[in-house]
């Protein structure tokens, strides 16, 4: 097995992408200029896994809440002196 710098920087840059961090932060961590440079290093990010997973748990609490907030059964009518006289 070859170690090199460049591919501890991807893989580095990988592991950090997976982890929800954003490219910005790769990028202070790699010593980047960009987060260019930390979008080309960390590409090979498995990010669709990743985003299935927080799409789930986005559904899930979007599903708790609607349970708990429910609409009124009667809507409101507007009061005589709010409706408009023409």
């Amino acid at each position: 097995m070859h170690l090199s710098p460049k591919g501890l920087r991807h893989t580095l840059a990988t592991s950090l992408r997976e982890e929800g961090k954003d490219e910005r932060a790769i990028a202070d961590v790699l010593g980047q200029k960009t987060p260019a440079m930390a979008r080309h290093y960390s590409r090979n990010a498995a990010l669709a896994k990743k985003n299935k997973k927080t799409l789930q748990t986005i559904r899930k609490r979007e599903s708790a809440l609607a349970e708990v907030v429910k609409p009124f059964a009667k809507t409101v009518k507007p009061t005589s002196h709010e409706r408009k006289i023409e």
